[in-house]
C-alpha cells in the first residue's frame, strides 16, 4: 500500500468504527425537550440544577451473551448552562457502568472503547438551556476485567447506572471531591444461562 493510500485507509477504518456508536448532542425545541431516541424526559431520574438523566435498555431480561441496546440521556430542563467533566481524552459525555454478581462500577463500554488506551486528561464541556446529549450503542456484555482482558458476564442480575458529572474542579481547592457531582439514573437487567 503505497504512502499516499494510507490516509485514506485509516480515515475510513475511523469512519467504519464510528458507526459501532452514537453520541448526540441537540438543542430541544423551544416549546420543550424532544429526542427521537426511546429515552424521555418523563422517565429518568430528576438531577440538581433542572437536569434530567435517563438510561434505557431494549428489554429487561437477555440470554448471555445477546446483545443490549443501551440508550442514555441527559437534559438541561433549567434557563441557565450547566457545566460537566469528561476525566479521560475520547470519553463519552454519559458513563455507563454495571455492578451485581462481584463488579462493582464496571465500565460498560462498547468494543471501539474498551480497547484504547485511556488517557488521562480532565476536560469540561457546558450543556446550554434545552440541549440533549444522548448515548446509544449496542453492548456485547463483555467488561474489562481486573487483569485487563475483556470477559463475559456471568448469568445474575445487575444493575447499570448511566453517570454524568456536573461541575467543574478547583484545581486550587483542597476539597475537590465536592467539586463534581456524579449524578446518575439506573437500570436493571437480567443475564439468563
Amino acid at each position: 500500500m503505497g504512502p499516499k493510500r494510507l490516509p485514506l485507509v485509516v480515515l475510513l477504518s475511523l469512519l467504519m468504527l464510528s458507526g459501532c456508536a452514537r453520541e448526540e448532542r441537540k438543542a430541544a425545541s423551544p416549546t420543550g425537550p424532544r429526542t427521537s431516541s426511546p429515552a424521555s424526559p418523563e422517565l429518568g431520574s430528576r438531577l440538581p440544577g433542572g437536569m434530567h438523566l435517563t438510561l434505557q435498555t431494549d428489554k429487561p431480561s437477555y440470554a448471555r451473551g445477546e446483545p443490549v441496546q443501551i440508550t442514555a440521556a441527559v437534559v438541561n430542563l433549567s434557563r441557565k448552562e450547566q457545566d460537566y467533566t469528561i476525566w479521560n481524552l475520547g470519553d463519552p459525555r454519559i458513563y455507563i457502568y454495571i455492578s451485581g454478581q462481584g463488579l462493582e462500577k464496571v465500565p460498560v463500554e462498547e468494543k471501539s472503547l474498551r480497547q484504547r488506551a485511556r488517557l488521562p486528561a480532565v476536560s469540561y464541556s457546558t450543556m446550554i438551556p434545552n440541549e440533549i446529549i444522548t448515548r446509544e450503542f449496542t453492548w456485547d456484555q463483555k467488561v474489562v476485567g481486573p487483569e485487563g482482558k475483556e470477559e463475559a458476564l456471568e448469568p445474575g442480575s445487575y444493575e447499570l447506572r448511566a453517570v454524568i458529572y456536573l461541575g467543574r474542579l478547583n484545581k486550587e481547592s483542597p476539597d475537590r471531591e465536592k467539586q463534581v457531582q456524579e449524578v446518575s439514573a439506573t437500570e436493571k437487567i437480567e443475564i439468563r444461562p
